[in-house]
């Protein structure tokens, strides 16, 4: 199964929700950013939720001048209902892409991009 993500604008501080409809529980999820342009500083969350609505921080990213392609793996040990990614950012002309993967028990997801605002579908 697939999940898939079209970039369509990314804004510093508006969230992109990812949902994990395969239900990985354990391993690892990968997230895979390219930045572009010269923040002077940014920051990109992933959190997980869950069906009651409990939000836990999963991972924070902090940039680094120079910064272009960040790779991030992050453990997880309980079933999420999605993952929630949010960059925040100061400085202009500034774009963030990137993708997010799933491995561990259950079937694995890829997201072929992340964004603020964008759709998404399976199959």
């Amino acid at each position: 199964m697939n999940i898939s993500s079209t970039v369509l604008n990314l804004e510093s501080g508006f969230p992109m929700t990812v949902p994990n409809t395969t239900n990985v529980s354990s391993g690892s999820i990968t997230a895979s950013y390219t930045i572009s342009g010269s923040p002077s500083s940014m920051s990109i969350f992933i959190e997980g939720q869950n069906s009651n609505g409990t939000v836990v921080v999963l991972d924070t990213y902090n940039y680094s001048a120079g910064d272009t392609t960040i790779t991030r793996s992050i453990s997880i040990s309980a079933v999420y209902s999605n993952f929630r990614i949010t960059p925040t950012w100061v400085g202009s002309n500034v774009s963030v892409t990137g993708s997010l993967s799933a491995q561990g028990n259950g079937p694995q997801f890829t997201s072929s991009s992340l964004s603020a605002v964008g759709s998404w579908s399976q199959g």
